[in-house]
């Protein structure tokens, strides 16, 4: 082993130690809520997304809150955290069922440029983060 592929695997050793000191086990989370509308619309159903950013050392997992009538509300770690938003609405249409049951057709909704391809970022603080809002167009 190089001696810089030792010091790597000591200082992983050293902050997993660390880590496992700590009486509560991951990294704190904070209350996130608001509202995401698309072209001026609540979106009806759908996920906001905090991904953290993986270059930050402990930076944290990704978190995802549920959207309900434009509103979400959950919990993510602190720190800048890119949003990644998807919806769908409920269209005209019914899919009938093998089984005589039938459910009203949904269609995705919100272009990949406000989720894979997202350039939407959030602070969020060690504190609330109430009334965040999305308006995508």
């Amino acid at each position: 082993m190089t001696l810089g592929k030792y010091c790597v695997a000591m200082m992983l050793a050293a902050v997993l130690l660390m880590s496992g000191c700590q009486t509560k086990s991951g990294p704190s989370t904070y209350p996130v809520s608001g509202l995401v509308t698309y072209q001026g619309k609540p979106v009806e159903s759908g996920r906001i997304i905090f991904v953290p950013d993986t270059t930050e050392l402990g930076s944290g997992p990704t978190c995802a809150c549920e959207i309900v009538a434009g509103k979400f509300s959950g919990e993510s770690t602190a720190g800048v955290k890119k949003i990644e938003i998807y919806g769908s609405w409920e269209t005209d249409q019914m899919i009938k069922m093998d089984d005589g049951t039938g459910h009203v057709k949904k269609r995705a909704s919100i272009p990949s440029k406000h989720n894979e391809g997202s350039k939407l970022k959030v602070d969020v603080e060690p504190a609330r983060n109430d009334d965040l809002v999305f308006e995508l167009e």
